[in-house]
């Protein structure tokens, strides 16, 4: 019974201090603060181990289609290369501001995760970073062609990546000429 009663005492201790902490407003929550090897191990943890969890049983489809990796390379540029930047492109300004700073897509610690996880993260997103879930906007079949072109990205150089957006800048149809302020489009 004592010994209950000194757990007891020592959660009641705990949890005033915990509150005393929390209302403290010590803690600083800016941008601009890095944060403790204790907060990184845990938050890293909780992410690993929370996204291990949801994307077990997650079945990929193959993945190694061209036009499903074209599709993804397609989205990757329009959808992720903001933030996360491409070989041989650099994330805009704003990315770096976002704590954490987004990870490369082909950094080993991203690419060791499964095709189920990639596929979880990038549909649900991941609460208290800047990761938005993208699967409100993008079919089942967008978030498999995004997880396909991620898995090229380790053995893509910066020229691969030019090449690729170069050629479908080609592909596309040129269009209807561009009008001038009265409406005509201009003489060839």
């Amino acid at each position: 019974m004592k010994a209950l009663r000194n757990l007891l005492a020592l959660l009641l201790v705990l949890a005033i201090g915990l509150g005393a902490w929390v209302y403290s407003g010590t803690f600083d929550v800016s941008s601009a603060a890095s944060p403790s090897a204790v907060e990184d191990w845990l938050l890293s943890t909780i992410k690993e181990r929370s996204i291990a969890r949801h994307a077990r049983g997650i079945e990929a489809p193959l993945l190694s289609d061209p036009a499903r990796v074209r599709q993804g390379f397609e989205l990757f540029r329009s959808q992720c290369v903001t933030c996360h930047g491409a070989p041989g492109v650099s994330p805009d300004d704003l990315a770096m501001g976002l704590t954490p700073v987004p990870p490369s897509l082909d950094f080993p610690r991203v690419q060791k995760a499964t095709d189920g996880e990639l596929y979880w993260v990038i549909k649900n997103g991941i609460k208290f970073t800047g990761m938005p879930g993208f699967g409100f906007a993008n079919s089942e079949e967008d978030i498999w062609s995004l997880v396909a072109f991620m898995r090229r990205l380790p053995e893509l150089k910066p020229s691969d990546f030019e090449s690729m957006a170069m050629s479908e800048t080609e592909e596309e149809p040129a269009g209807p000429a561009p009008a001038t302020a009265d409406g005509v489009p201009p003489a060839e």
